[in-house]
C-alpha cells in the first residue's frame, strides 16, 4: 500500500537499498521480464489498465528507452480505438487526435478563437508541460473522453484553426491553442513516457519505472517518488542463453534481477548525463522502433 510505498522511498533515500527493494516488491510494485521487451511489454500493460481513471507516467532513464516506450504505448491506444486523425510531419513525427504531448520549449502560441472572430491572442507554453491534440489540420475532430497525465480532455466540437497547418492542442487549463509546423518538428515529442530527468517536479497517481542497467541511485529515487497512489518498477532479468528459462529457474531469475536493482540503486551519479545534453532533434519519438526493441537485445 501507500504507507508500505512511502517506508521504501524513505529507505531508499537513506542509503537501505536492499531494504526498500525487499519492501517494493512485497507490495506487488516490481515485475520482472524475461527479457527487455518482455519488460516495456508488461509496463504498458500495466499502465493501460489505470490510463483512463488516473494520472500517469512512464518513466526511463534513457530516451532510446522512451522512443520505445512511447512508440508501444500510441500502437497499444490506436489498436483500441482511442486515437483519431492523424499527421505525418516531414520528419517522420505522427500526431493523432488524442495524442498526449510534451512541450519542449518556452514559446508562445496563438489562441484558436474557435471562429469567433476574436482575433488572435497568444497564450505561454512551458517547457516540460503537457497537452493533448484536439484536432490536426483541416479535419475538425470531437475531442476523446479519455485523460492522459494531467490532461483532462473536453467534450465537443473544436475548431481548427484558420492558419493552414496548424495543429489544435488543449492545454493543462483546458485552453485550445495551435501550433505551427516548425515548433511541432523542433520542440514537441510524445509525452506518454519521459525520462526521469525530465519528470523531476512531475506528480501524477501512478508512476511506471523501466528498472532496465541504465538505473541508478539518483535516477531511481526520482522515478519513485512520482506517483502519488503507486510507483511500479519493470525490472529485467539478468542474460540467460538459453531461449527458454528451466522449469523451476523462474525464483533464481527474479532473485538475480532483484539483485541486480539492488547493485542499480546503489551506484550514484553525480554528474549529469551526457545523453540529457544532446538536441532533442537527434530522437524521432514516434518513429518506428529500431528491430533491438522489439527482440530483447541489449540498447
Amino acid at each position: 500500500g501507500q504507507e508500505g510505498e512511502r517506508k521504501a522511498l524513505v529507505a531508499l533515500r537513506d542509503g537501505e537499498v536492499a531494504r526498500a527493494v525487499a519492501a517494493y516488491d512485497a507490495h506487488d510494485r516490481i515485475v520482472v521480464g524475461a527479457k527487455a521487451s518482455a519488460a516495456r511489454e508488461a509496463l504498458v500493460e500495466r499502465w493501460w489498465s489505470v490510463h483512463n481513471e488516473a494520472t500517469t507516467a512512464i518513466l526511463a532513464v534513457t530516451r532510446t528507452d522512451v522512443a520505445a516506450l512511447n512508440f508501444l504505448v500510441r500502437q497499444r491506444r490506436q489498436e483500441a480505438g482511442e486515437l483519431g486523425e492523424e499527421i505525418r510531419l516531414g520528419s517522420g513525427k505522427t500526431f493523432a487526435v488524442g495524442d498526449r504531448i510534451m512541450f519542449e520549449k518556452n514559446a508562445r502560441a496563438n489562441v484558436a478563437d474557435g471562429g469567433q472572430g476574436s482575433g488572435p491572442r497568444t497564450v505561454a507554453i512551458r517547457n516540460g508541460t503537457f497537452a493533448t491534440v484536439v484536432a490536426v489540420p483541416d479535419q475538425p475532430q470531437k475531442s476523446p473522453s479519455t485523460r492522459e497525465g494531467d490532461v483532462h480532455q473536453s467534450q465537443g466540437d473544436v475548431a481548427v484553426a484558420r492558419r493552414h497547418g496548424a495543429l489544435v492542442v488543449e492545454l493543462a487549463s483546458g485552453q485550445h491553442v495551435t501550433l505551427s509546423d516548425r515548433y511541432l518538428e523542433d520542440s514537441t515529442s510524445l509525452g506518454y513516457a519521459l525520462t526521469v530527468f525530465r519528470s523531476q517536479g512531475v506528480t501524477v497517481d501512478h508512476s511506471f519505472l523501466l528498472a532496465d542497467d541504465t538505473l541508478f541511485q539518483e535516477a531511481g529515487y526520482t522515478a519513485l517518488s512520482r506517483g502519488r497512489l503507486s510507483n511500479h518498477l519493470f525490472a529485467v532479468a539478468p542474460y540467460n542463453p538459453r531461449a527458454e528459462i528451466a522449469h523451476g529457474e523462474e525464483d533464481v531469475a527474479r532473485r538475480d534481477a532483484l539483485a541486480g536493482l539492488v547493485d542499480a540503486l546503489s551506484h550514484s551519479h553525480e554528474q549529469v548525463m551526457a545523453l540529457e545534453t544532446l538536441p532533442t532533434s537527434t530522437f524521432v519519438a514516434d518513429a518506428p522502433p529500431p528491430s533491438e526493441w522489439l527482440d530483447g537485445q541489449p540498447t
